[in-house]
């Protein structure tokens, strides 16, 4: 039950417009040192909230 859930809302962030615009920034920030990988997930979930 829980991995259809996560496998199910993963596919829905990925397919998000708004997130998809930020992945690669965000990536390219993590890569870098720029951000945390979970300071870069907290950016990605929000926006997929609408926060």
């Amino acid at each position: 039950m829980w991995s259809e859930v996560g496998e199910t809302l993963l596919a829905e962030l990925r397919k998000h417009p708004e997130v998809k615009r930020l992945v690669g920034g965000l990536e390219r920030e993590v890569e870098t040192g720029r951000t945390t990988p979970a300071a870069a997930a907290r950016r990605m979930l929000e926006v997929f909230h609408g926060r």
